[in-house]
């Protein structure tokens, strides 16, 4: 075995490895969502109504939903906005 293929191997596991970490953080974050595309969420700053939900990784991954800025009595701001609101700062979900 050379070096080189010695070095492809371990770049192989090495992705292999990554991916796997990737898969478990997102299973993770899904797994402690309760939100849904088209719900209402809020945090300290607004609302915004989910049009995307993305997984964040780091020490404990959690779900970014992504959307459109809405007013607090559930109309869309003149100024469309998207934002991103962390589970993390999750204050509450509301339905439409």
């Amino acid at each position: 075995m050379e070096k080189t293929e010695l070095q492809d191997k371990r770049d192989i596991i090495e992705k292999e490895s990554s991916d796997k970490h990737r898969l478990l953080d997102i299973d993770f974050a899904l797994s402690h969502n309760r939100v849904t595309i088209g719900d209402f969420v809020t945090d300290k700053l607004g609302v915004v109504l989910v049009d995307k939900i993305l997984v964040r990784g780091g020490e404990v991954p959690v779900c970014v939903y992504r959307g459109l800025e809405y007013t607090k009595q559930f109309k869309p701001k003149k100024r469309e906005q998207i934002r991103d609101l962390y589970q993390s700062n999750l204050v509450s979900i509301g339905k439409p």
